[in-house]
């Protein structure tokens, strides 16, 4: 009974799970599809590159981590800079090692 339980699986379930592997496999190899041409004219966002041409990015950015800037920065709108201690009455200063904290006014 047990050589024939494992003949008949060799013979007939295992080719049917290498076939259904095979067809699963397949389908997630070619379910992807690139985007339709070159962002941003069609489908697909303008990616955040590194280069020297000037972006601008819809929508809010978020880095968690250091915000390095090297070179100039430019800021149009409001500045918020918020580190728990901020309020009325208080100015922003720093140390010799540039670190700001908010102080309250003499």
């Amino acid at each position: 009974m047990k050589k024939t339980l494992k003949s008949n699986f060799e013979k007939i379930i295992l080719p049917i799970l290498l076939v259904a592997i095979f067809v699963l496999g397949a389908n997630l190899l070619y379910a992807w599809t690139a985007p339709a041409g070159t962002p941003p004219a069609v489908d697909a966002p303008t990616p955040i590159n590194v280069g020297p041409n000037t972006q601008i990015k819809a929508g809010g950015l978020g880095v968690d981590g250091n915000f390095l800037v090297s070179g100039n920065a430019v800021f149009t709108g409001k500045i918020t800079i918020a580190d728990g201690t901020q309020g009325a009455g208080k100015y922003l200063t720093s140390d010799k090692d540039g670190i700001a904290s908010w102080k309250p006014l003499p």
